[in-house]
C-alpha cells in the first residue's frame, strides 16, 4: 500500500471537465516541476527560429521556444522530423510533437525563407 501510495504521489494525470490531460511529473526526476497541457502548440509566428543547415543535411531550427508547449527550449530534448531537427523543453513534448507532427512542424517555406536570410 505504502509502494502505490509513492508512485500515485510521484507522477498522475488529471482529465478536466472539459476533457483537457494534464499530467504533473516528480520535480525530482531530474527536471523542473510544471504542468503540462497536451496539444497546446505556441502561437503561428511567435517561434524565432535560426535554422543552420549542418554537413549531414539536417537543419537544426535552433528555436529558443518549444512549439509544443510555448516553454524555453530545454537544450537537451531534441528531435529530428523530416529533416529538420526540432529543440522541445521536455521530453512529453517531443512525444506530443512525434504524435501529431502537422500540428506543430513548420512548413517548410517558412523555414527556407530562414535559411536565406543573412546571419544577423
Amino acid at each position: 500500500m505504502k509502494l502505490l501510495l509513492l508512485a500515485l504521489t510521484l507522477s498522475f494525470t488529471v482529465i478536466t471537465g472539459n476533457g483537457q490531460v494534464l499530467a504533473v511529473e516528480d520535480s525530482h526526476a531530474g527536471h523542473e516541476h510544471h504542468m503540462h497541457e497536451e496539444a497546446s502548440a505556441a502561437p503561428a509566428g511567435s517561434v524565432e527560429i535560426h535554422p543552420v543547415k549542418r554537413e549531414d543535411g539536417i537543419i537544426d531550427l535552433n528555436n529558443k521556444v518549444c512549439l509544443v508547449s510555448g516553454k524555453d527550449v530545454s537544450g537537451k530534448d531534441f528531435q529530428v522530423h523530416n529533416g529538420v531537427n526540432y529543440g522541445f523543453c521536455c521530453k512529453m513534448c517531443v512525444r506530443d510533437f512525434m504524435k501529431a507532427p502537422e500540428k506543430f512542424a513548420l512548413d517548410q517555406e517558412t523555414i527556407d525563407a530562414a535559411l536565406a536570410k543573412p546571419a544577423a
